[in-house]
């Protein structure tokens, strides 16, 4: 009721409808359906973030007590409401001018679920931005989905002067969704083939536990392979919860694990439906995340000291053997900011990651703040 007194215009009519919902059933469903709707139509943004913190907490909370051995389908289904939870989230700090954080919670969101919902209020945040380039993008992923998420003709088409260059766009981020969900392993394994698996991934990047579904591949390749797993999945906020990733590993030459999207039906069809059905648990030494030790601020540019500009730059580096930083590659941020980021992100130093006992390289995932207070 209170989503058709909205659709019609009558949010005197809707609240009252909103606070009889809550009476009725407090849960975190609840609670983040009505953030969504009063974000959806700009009223009481302080409410709304009320409601979406308390779903967000609540189903962190719940992530964070599961175990991967015991893991069943509504309980791998949290990762999806996870998900979902952030990107309501994330559009109150978007209706807010909060675009930063916005884009923490929607591009957490996007990347496990790569919904098209999620791509479209990325669009929104890089119009915002005028990072335009970014903005059609992410568009052409909403395009892309089988969602119905709104009609984007006339936004793509406000963007994008040729049909041609909506075609490229749409191909390009196919090769990014395919690509996100990628992650290879340096570690190798002396048996070839595959096997479906879960891992657990907590907020520090590093595996919570392992657990073998199905296939040829063995437990021991398993294990031998997710030793230099690292997903660096960007949490929003610095919080304890945990996500699982569900996916394929296979090992060839080298082992490469595939997960699937959040919220796919396959990815759970294997699993249990209740508590009580078990299966191998793979046994993991994690290695240890390279601890920052030298730190440079990013220079701000004195080409955008007139605008007031400022953003979060995402870049991926690579961290050597000896805490050294090479390939710096910015998977997101405001054009005009991301060389300062890349010049100091470049001088940072680190004490290397382990790998039961012994430095190895790896990838990691940064955000760097560049404003004028730096």
């Amino acid at each position: 009721l209170a989503e058709l007194y909205l659709q019609i215009g009558r949010p005197e009519k809707a609240i009252p409808e909103m606070d009889r919902a809550i009476e009725l059933s407090a849960t975190p469903h609840i609670w983040n359906n009505l953030a969504y709707l009063l974000a959806k139509h700009d009223l009481q943004l302080d409410r709304a973030q009320r409601y979406s913190e308390s779903a967000v907490q609540s189903v962190e909370a719940r992530l964070r007590t599961m175990e991967v051995r015991t893991l069943t389908r509504s309980d791998v289904d949290s990762v999806d409401t996870l998900a979902a939870d952030w990107d309501t989230l994330g559009l109150i700090h978007f209706k807010r001018s909060h675009f930063a954080t916005a884009e923490a919670y929607i591009s957490a969101a996007w990347t496990l679920t790569q919904s098209g919902t999620a791509a479209f209020h990325l669009g929104q945040i890089y119009e915002a931005e005028k990072r335009l380039d970014d903005a059609k993008l992410m568009y052409a992923c909403a395009q892309n989905s089988h969602e119905i998420v709104t009609d984007l003709r006339p936004l793509l088409n406000g963007l994008v002067s040729l049909q041609s260059e909506e075609q490229q766009l749409r191909v390009k981020c196919s090769a990014r969704m395919e690509e996100a969900r990628h992650i290879t392993l340096s570690s190798s394994s002396k048996e070839k083939g595959e096997a479906k698996i879960i891992v657990g991934v907590g907020s520090d990047s590093t595996i919570t536990g392992a657990r073998w579904i199905s296939g040829g591949l063995s437990l021991q390749a398993a294990k031998d392979a997710l030793k230099s797993f690292d997903f660096s999945f960007v949490f929003p906020s610095p919080t304890p919860a945990q996500i699982f990733l569900v996916g394929n590993l296979s090992c060839t030459e080298n082992c490469e694990f595939v997960y699937a999207p959040s919220g796919s039906e396959s990815i759970v069809a294997e699993l249990p439906l209740k508590h009580g059905s078990e299966t191998a648990q793979v046994e993991v030494s994690p290695i240890s995340r390279p601890i920052l030790v030298s730190q440079v601020s990013p220079k701000y540019p004195d080409d955008v000291r007139s605008s007031g500009m400022e953003g979060i730059v995402v870049i991926k580096i690579n961290i050597t053997v000896e805490g050294k930083v090479t390939d710096a590659k910015v998977i997101s941020g405001p054009p005009r900011l991301t060389d300062s980021a890349i010049r100091a992100v470049r001088q940072w130093r680190f004490s290397p990651a382990l790998l039961e006992g012994k430095p190895v390289p790896v990838q990691s995932i940064v955000n760097i703040r560049v404003g004028l207070g730096n």
